[in-house]
């Protein structure tokens, strides 16, 4: 359910943001320290839970499996299914739809006839979590980076 930025610019910003002093750095690590939780808590809103559990199924298990971490060296957010460990694969399903198709059935005792799978349509997650995550964050992300450009401006350094 993760995906890369599509914003044009964003390499080239992050190459100049890390060429700001370390001071610089730390305040814009500790702002994807505080934006982390309500970002995943915003994707983990947004996903369904399982009505009628099965005992096959655990109810919420996409959900769960949302986690945050900022990678202080790339000052990256990531959101979403981080490990390995927490995958659980209709959680892309979910996330963009499928079409309607016929398959067969490989396994079990009805191996060998016709099963119909519906379409399901897309509930757009991640695209709606990094809109609310622009919409919330934005305004705080634009204060530090003017009061960081200003102090580099005017000599501020790691001197």
């Amino acid at each position: 359910m993760r995906r890369r930025s599509s914003v044009k610019g964003v390499a080239s910003f992050k190459r100049l943001l890390k060429r700001l002093p370390d001071s610089a750095n730390k305040r814009v690590i500790a702002l994807l320290y505080t934006a982390g939780p309500p970002a995943a808590n915003t994707m983990r809103s947004l996903v369904p839970v399982l009505a009628t559990p099965r005992p096959d199924r655990t109810p919420g298990a996409a959900r769960n499996s949302i986690s945050w971490k900022v990678t202080p060296k790339s000052l990256n957010l990531k959101v979403g299914q981080l490990t390995r460990r927490d995958f659980v694969f209709y959680a892309h399903i979910l996330d963009v739809g499928r079409g309607s198709k016929d398959v067969r059935i490989k396994r079990g005792p009805r191996a060998g006839h016709a099963m119909h799978i519906r379409a399901l349509r897309p509930l757009y997650i991640v695209r709606q979590t990094k809109a609310q995550f622009r919409i919330e964050t934005l305004p705080a992300y634009r204060t530090l980076l003017t009061s960081i450009l200003t102090d580099a401006a005017n000599g501020a350094g790691d001197d």
